[in-house]
């Protein structure tokens, strides 16, 4: 498609830093039994207040070792913090593509 990125705005309520990971993948990642060379993982640092996450689509589309991703057919995109302290809040708002370059 025309677009170059996905783009999400998260809030972080918090005044400690946070790290959280997002995890995109096809529907053909459960036959490669849910590896994790088999998606897109990135780990973003939010801070206090809002947050945009920019993620290029082209470095999505070659996250896989063994094959490209299908783009046409994403399946999942999961938001996750790994070994949590304590009990954390985010709001999630603005999920969307973008036709823009993302950085890096």
């Amino acid at each position: 498609s025309e677009y170059e990125q996905l783009v999400l705005n998260v809030y972080l309520p918090a005044a400690e830093p946070l790290f959280l990971t997002v995890s995109i993948f096809d529907n053909k990642h459960h036959v490669n039994r849910f590896a994790f060379s088999d998606r897109y993982n990135q780990r973003f640092k939010l801070q206090y207040g809002w947050n945009e996450l920019r993620i290029s689509l082209d470095k999505v589309k070659y996250a896989v070792q063994k094959r490209q991703m299908d783009m046409t057919m994403i399946s999942g995109l999961r938001l996750f913090i790994v070994n949590p302290k304590h009990k954390q809040y985010i709001y999630l708002d603005g999920v969307r593509l973008d036709n823009k370059r993302a950085p890096g």
